[in-house]
């Protein structure tokens, strides 16, 4: 029996979820509450998910130290990760 590319995706693609999406608008008002470490475990739990813009933000977050001691690597790392799931610049 052979699987289908669909369910073989799912599987090993992760989707953002219903429940990943209260988690990163709750990260997002955190965000512009400028309560960054509070956002950051949410944050990555998004990213985790597979949100692209999510992962951008905490290339922001590791980019200019907000919340977390900056990192340049861990910055760098997190936009490739974002540009490799479909994150373009400019693009929310």
């Amino acid at each position: 029996m052979q699987v289908s590319s669909d369910t073989e995706r799912n599987q090993t693609e992760p989707r953002s979820k219903p429940s990943d999406a209260g988690s990163y608008a709750e990260a997002k008002r955190l965000l512009e509450a400028k309560d960054y470490a509070a956002s950051l475990p949410l944050l990555e739990k998004v990213a985790d998910a597979g949100k692209p813009t999510a992962m951008h933000d905490l290339g922001e977050l590791y980019y200019y130290g907000r919340g977390v001691t900056q990192d340049y690597a861990k910055a760098r790392a997190w936009y490739q990760r974002a540009a490799e799931a479909g994150k373009r610049p400019g693009h929310g």
